[in-house]
């Protein structure tokens, strides 16, 4: 009873248990006047799999009494071929009469289609910081070039507010503010300069960031900051901010291939924490 149908999961929604005839199989919405394709083919497919693939054999189909969406689901099952079909028109009123007992009836789930591959970016791409407020700040653009699985890609980070700035006998490219100063922190060593659906750590790499407080002397790769990186359904990459310890990046690896910042030693913030909460990529 109050079934309805979740879309997103394939599952049907019910507002109280309801109880059938032992052994039935209920497809929920299939005796309407009118069934979409998704439906009809819900409707066709379990048809299929309770008779094994045999039109001949014999189904008996109901509802409630005085409910005319079984005689309606009859008329449909004959239209896909099936001939060995019975309405039972007293449907589960007329089965409590007969004092006959009943099973709790759970609905046959539709199928979901699984979600298609999250496609890679091509072409040019905004970067967007995002406060925790929700405003945006533009940051600059990355491009992508698909080469088969991969793609390869070139940031530009272009924003009119960078500063040059001299910090701890360094230059850095800054991003000046009253209460808390982002500084991008080149990656020092060589990466492939390229991604993949499962592997964004070149991307991640070029998107590196020192954080200075107000009261804070010079820059401290302590105070690291790193978006952690997904591609979405829709292509578009986005992550959420995390601090790490960025001191790491003092030493080469000895393995280009071996990427020194461990996932493990991230911690993601709060997104008051900082300036900017998560990253956009679209």
């Amino acid at each position: 009873d109050g079934a309805g149908l979740d879309a997103a999961t394939g599952q049907w929604r019910m507002t109280k248990a309801r109880q059938h005839i032992p052994g039935s199989v209920w497809l929920p919405d299939v005796g309407k006047g009118r069934l979409d394709p998704r439906l009809d083919a819900y409707f066709r497919s379990n048809l299929e799999r309770l008779t094994e693939g045999d039109k001949s054999r014999p189904l008996i189909l109901y509802c409630l009494a005085d409910c005319w969406m079984g005689w309606n689901a009859v008329k449909r099952a004959a239209g896909y071929g099936y001939t060995s079909l019975y309405w039972y028109p007293d449907g589960t009123d007329g089965w409590r009469d007969w004092d006959k007992p009943f099973e709790a009836a759970v609905p046959v789930p539709v199928e979901v289609a699984p979600a298609a591959p999250a496609g890679l970016p091509e072409g040019k791409k905004s970067i967007r910081l995002i406060s925790a407020d929700g405003e945006g700040f533009a940051l600059g653009h990355v491009t992508f070039a698909a080469e088969g699985e991969m793609a390869r890609f070139n940031i530009e980070l272009d924003a009119p507010e960078f500063q040059e700035q001299f910090l701890s006998m360094r230059p850095f490219r800054c991003l000046p503010a009253p209460k808390e100063m982002w500084c991008h922190l080149a990656y020092p060593y060589e990466t492939r300069g390229r991604i993949s659906r499962n592997d964004l750590a070149d991307l991640e790499y070029g998107l590196l960031f020192l954080f200075k407080p107000p009261e804070g002397y010079g820059i401290d790769a302590w105070n690291g900051l790193f978006f952690k990186l997904a591609i979405g359904g829709d292509g578009e990459i986005s992550g959420g901010l995390n601090e790490t310890d960025l001191n790491v990046l003092a030493v080469p690896p000895d393995d280009k291939s071996v990427r020194p910042i461990a996932y493990g030693a991230l911690t993601p913030v709060s997104p008051e924490s900082h300036r900017f909460a998560r990253i956009e990529i679209k």
